[in-house]
């Protein structure tokens, strides 16, 4: 469904000059509640995190057929967030 979206959209993006494409995992109650530091946690098993990279790989191939580079936003309260004073490593 992303991908589908992105190439309704990519060509516009693309128009309108933009170079980077953000993405971002999507926020769930769930998450909200465990968001923050790594106590209390529930991360994903390697084989989640192994579709995870799957799909951004064919993002970031959809997203080059318009020129947009890939991005990611570790956001608070998704899976992928970054820990209190830590820095991204992506």
């Amino acid at each position: 469904m992303v991908i589908e979206h992105l190439r309704k959209i990519g060509a516009l993006l693309s128009a309108l000059g933009a170079k980077p494409l953000v993405l971002s995992d999507a926020q769930t109650p769930k998450r909200q509640e465990l968001a923050g530091p790594a106590d209390g946690h529930e991360p994903l098993a390697r084989n989640q995190w192994k579709h995870v990279a799957a799909i951004i790989t064919e993002i970031e191939q959809a997203a080059a057929e318009f020129g947009l580079s890939l991005v990611f936003h570790p956001h608070v309260a998704t899976y992928v967030e970054i820990p209190s004073g830590g820095r991204a490593s992506l």
